[in-house]
C-alpha cells in the first residue's frame, strides 16, 4: 500500500496536534495558528525589563505573562503546542560544506563539524543543522549545511517557563529563519532563482539574512546597543548610518563567499519604513528594495510576518520537518510521545466500545437462542411420538454410522500411505550416521521435532542440510545448544521443521 495512503489513514485515526507559532521578543508575545486559508492572531505586550536585548531578565514576570496569555486562549487545563521563536540576538549561525552523502554518514559528519566550528563553548550550547543546498567545488559535489548555536542555559530556562505556563514546544527557531519561510512560501514577489538580502528591524535589534535557493544561508544580527550605546537612545540619523554600514559588511561577506552580486533586498520594518528605504536606495543604487506582501494575509501588519513563518512550520508534518531546532532533546521527543499516548488512548477506547457492543450482542443472542431452543424442543417432543418417525430416525442413524466407518477406512489408508513415505524419506536423509530416536508430531501444520543421535558432530550438520534441501520441508531450525554428549561417546541433538506436503 502507498505510504501516503497509510499516513492518511493513520492521521484520520489519530489526527496530528494543531501547532502554532509563538514568538517572544523584548516588547511582546505573539501567537499565530494557521487553520486552512485563515489564521488566528493573539498578542500581549511585555513591560520593559522582562526581556532585554533578547535575554530573559525576569523569569517570574515572563511566566506570569505567558500563563495569562495561555489561559486567555484555551483555559488552564489544555496545553498549546507551538513552534517557539527566540530572539536572533541569542543565535549564532555558521555555514559549512561536506562531501555529499546521506543518512547516518551525513549526520555524524555534520555533528562533528558543529563541534569544531561552534562560536561558543560547545558543552554550553544547543546546536542543530540542516542541509540548505548543494554546490560543486573542484569537481566534487558538496552539501551546503547551515549550523545554528544558542546558549544552553537560555534555552533550558525558556523551555521551563513555557512548560509551566501551559505551552508544549515542538521546535525552537529564530525570527530570521521564520521570516524567510514566510516570504518564500507565502509571498508572490519571491523568485527562487534569485538571491535576496532580507532586512528585519525588531525590538531587540536589526537582523540581516541571506536567502539563496529559497533557504537561509546566513544570519547577521546587530543589537540596539550598537546604535544607542549606553544611553539606550538613538536618533534616526544614527540608525540610518548603522544600517548603511552593516549592509556594506554583509555585501562584502557575500562577494567573498558566493559568485555574482546581490541585487534584491526585502525590507521588513514596522517603523521608519520610508526613511530606511530611502537611505538604502541612496547608498546602494544597485539594490532593488521591496516591501514583502502576503496575498493570503493582505491586512496583516509586517511585524507579524516572522511568527507567521513559525506557524507555517507548525502545519508541516513532524516527520517531514528536518529544519534547525534549538530545543533540547527531551523537548523534541515530547511530540512523538504525545502522539503515541493519544494513539494508545484512542485504541483503548475503541476496544472497550467494541467489546461492550459484542457483550450486548451475546446477551441478545443468548436470549434469542434460549427462546428458540424451547420452541424446537416442544416440536421435537411432538414428532417423537410418531412410530414412523422413530423408525426413520433409527435407519438414518445406522446409515450414518456405516458411512462414517467407510470414510474412516478410506482416510486411514490414505494417511498410512502418506506418512509411510514421510518416514521412508526421513530414514534416507538420516543415512547410516544418524539414528532417529524419536519424532514428535502434534499436527500436520505444527512444527515437527526430531530427536536423534550421531557418532560424529559433522553428521548432524549434514543431516540439517539434507532436511533443508528437501522441498517437502521448510523452516528447518537447529541450535548448537541442543547438542549434548550421550552415552558411548555419541552426540544427542534435536531440530525442528515444518511439513510443506507429504
Amino acid at each position: 500500500m502507498d505510504k501516503a495512503i497509510i499516513k492518511k489513514i493513520i492521521d484520520t485515526i489519530n489526527p496530528p496536534v494543531q501547532i502554532g507559532g509563538l514568538e517572544a521578543s523584548d516588547s511582546y508575545i505573539r501567537y499565530v495558528s494557521i487553520k486552512g486559508k485563515k489564521a488566528d492572531f493573539v498578542s500581549a505586550k511585555l513591560e520593559p525589563g522582562i526581556i532585554e536585548d533578547g535575554k530573559i531578565k525576569d523569569k517570574e514576570k515572563l511566566f506570569g505573562v505567558l500563563a495569562s496569555f495561555h489561559d486567555q486562549m484555551v483555559g488552564k487545563e489544555k496545553r498549546i503546542w507551538t513552534i517557539a521563536s527566540i530572539s536572533d540576538s541569542n543565535v549564532y549561525t555558521e555555514m559549512f560544506m561536506l562531501p555529499k552523502s546521506t543518512g547516518e554518514g551525513l549526520k555524524e559528519a555534520a555533528q562533528l563539524n558543529l563541534q569544531m566550528i561552534s562560536p561558543i563553548d560547545f558543552n554550553l550550547a544547543h546546536a542543530d543543522w540542516h542541509q540548505v543546498g548543494e554546490r560543486e567545488v573542484a569537481g566534487v559535489l558538496q552539501s551546503e549545511i547551515l549550523g545554528a548555536f544558542v546558549p544552553k542555559q537560555f534555552i533550558e530556562e525558556f523551555e521551563q517557563i513555557a512548560d509551566r505556563a501551559g505551552f508544549e514546544i515542538a521546535a525552537i527557531e529564530f525570527p530570521m529563519l521564520a521570516l524567510t519561510r514566510a516570504i518564500v512560501e507565502l509571498s508572490d514577489q519571491f523568485d527562487k532563482k534569485k538571491n535576496y538580502l532580507v532586512f528585519r528591524l525588531g525590538s531587540d535589534g536589526i537582523s540581516f539574512g541571506l536567502v539563496k535557493n529559497g533557504e537561509l544561508y546566513f544570519l547577521h544580527f546587530v543589537g540596539w546597543a550598537t546604535v544607542y550605546g549606553t544611553e539606550r537612545r538613538a536618533t534616526l540619523q544614527s540608525l540610518k548610518k548603522m544600517i548603511v554600514d552593516e549592509i556594506h559588511k554583509v555585501l562584502s561577506f557575500y562577494e567573498t563567499h558566493w559568485e555574482g552580486t546581490l541585487t534584491d533586498l526585502f525590507l521588513v520594518t514596522p517603523t521608519f519604513e520610508k526613511e530606511i528605504k530611502e537611505a538604502i536606495t541612496e547608498n546602494f543604487p544597485n539594490l532593488r528594495v521591496e516591501i514583502p506582501n502576503l496575498p493570503q494575509f493582505k491586512e496583516l501588519s509586517i511585524g507579524w510576518f516572522s511568527v507567521l513563518g513559525s506557524a507555517f512550520r507548525g502545519i508541516i508534518p513532524r516527520d517531514a520537518d528536518t529544519m534547525v531546532s534549538l530545543a533540547t532533546a527531551k523537548t523534541r521527543d515530547k511530540y512523538e510521545l504525545h502522539q503515541m499516548t493519544n494513539f494508545v488512548r484512542l485504541w483503548r477506547n475503541v476496544v472497550v466500545t467494541v467489546l461492550g457492543g459484542v457483550f450486548l450482542l451475546l446477551i441478545g443472542l443468548d436470549i434469542f437462542l434460549g427462546s428458540s431452543g424451547k420452541t424446537l424442543a416442544q416440536k421435537l417432543a411432538d414428532t417423537s411420538r410418531n412410530p414412523a418417525i422413530e423408525q426413520l430416525d433409527e435407519l438414518q442413524k445406522e446409515a450414518n454410522i456405516f458411512n462414517q466407518k467407510i470414510d474412516s477406512l478410506a482416510r486411514a489408508q490414505q494417511e498410512r500411505l502418506r506418512w509411510s513415505g514421510f518416514f521412508e524419506d526421513m530414514q534416507k536423509m538420516a543415512g547410516s550416521d544418524i539414528v532417529v530416536k524419536r519424532i514428535l508430531i502434534e499436527s500436520i501444520d505444527a512444527p515437527v521435532t526430531i530427536f536423534g543421535e550421531s557418532a560424529a558432530q559433522p553428521a548432524i550438520g549434514e543431516f540439517k542440510k539434507a532436511l533443508e534441501a528437501n522441498p517437502k520441508l521448510s523452516e528447518v531450525r537447529f541450535q548448537l545448544s541442543s547438542v549434548s554428549q550421550a552415552e558411548g561417546g555419541k552426540f544427542s541433538f534435536s531440530m525442528s521443521f515444518k511439513i510443506v506436503n507429504l
